[in-house]
């Protein structure tokens, strides 16, 4: 890594397992095609560690990244992917088995997650962070897409529960004063204890805490649509709200541009 300028490339051509690394810098890692290599966690440490300038593009191709089942002792999980800072894009690649979440990120950085599957691992913890996610699978997640004071833009995905130990699909909730913003469009969320579930705590009074639904089906679940501490969830066009324990209620509608 050391040895790459910024905004150079690293192929991957090995379909080895690999110790945990830190990006400081704008750079590619790209693995070549047929292979399949693993950057695995510690206990203590994410498997890949961002602490690039806000503008600085990492872009992570074909990777499996793994994390740690199991939480060292008296200690939280760490995520597998953590972001301080920088673009994050990652692309085509595998984030699987972590107590942690699969990425946790900082106010004021930005992702793009497209193609990429998470599995078995404590969802996202997108903290301030301006996401869009498109064509990526959530299964067997033990916790939930979580966007505090951010905004996330969420297309053609499927998030789907850990079986009998399920957590929430997707929570939107304010970070201190910032509201937060989400679309969910084209998205199927499945065998989770709350489907989709908006807030406002004390330090948020006043701010916008706002979840659209737009031709998504939430079905099977604990509970379907819940706004108990506040926010909103908004319907647009047609979404399917059926089969939960409780299915929840819309706060209202907005018209098809």
């Amino acid at each position: 890594m050391q040895a790459v300028s910024g905004g150079g490339s690293i192929v991957v051509l090995d379909s080895a397992t690999f110790e945990p690394f830190a990006v400081t810098k704008a750079v590619s890692i790209i693995a070549s095609e047929g292979i399949t290599p693993i950057v695995k966690a510690s206990l203590t440490s994410s498997a890949i560690e961002v602490r690039a300038a806000n503008e600085s593009v990492i872009l992570i191709r074909g990777l499996i990244v793994e994390g740690e089942r199991t939480p060292p002792s008296g200690g939280q999980a760490v995520p597998v992917i953590r972001l301080f800072g920088g673009k994050l894009t990652l692309l085509d690649s595998i984030v699987r088995h972590s107590a942690g979440a699969g990425v946790s990120a900082s106010p004021g950085t930005r992702i793009f997650l497209q193609g990429a599957t998470f599995d078995d691992v404590s969802g996202l913890a997108l903290g301030g962070a301006t996401t869009i996610i498109t064509g990526c699978r959530f299964v067997n997640i033990g916790g939930p897409i979580s966007v505090a004071g951010g905004s996330a833009v969420i297309k053609n995905s499927i998030i789907t529960g850990l079986g009998t130990d399920r957590g929430d699909g997707v929570t939107v909730s304010n970070q201190d004063t910032r509201g937060a913003d989400v679309l969910l469009e084209d998205v199927l969320i499945t065998n989770t204890r709350i489907a989709l579930q908006t807030s406002i705590s004390a330090a948020g009074a006043g701010s916008q805490v706002v979840a659209r639904v737009l031709r998504s089906t939430i079905s099977g679940n604990e509970e379907g649509l819940a706004t108990k501490l506040g926010g909103s969830i908004l319907s647009s066009g047609t979404n399917l709200i059926r089969g939960n324990a409780t299915n929840g209620t819309f706060s209202g509608n907005i018209p098809l541009e």
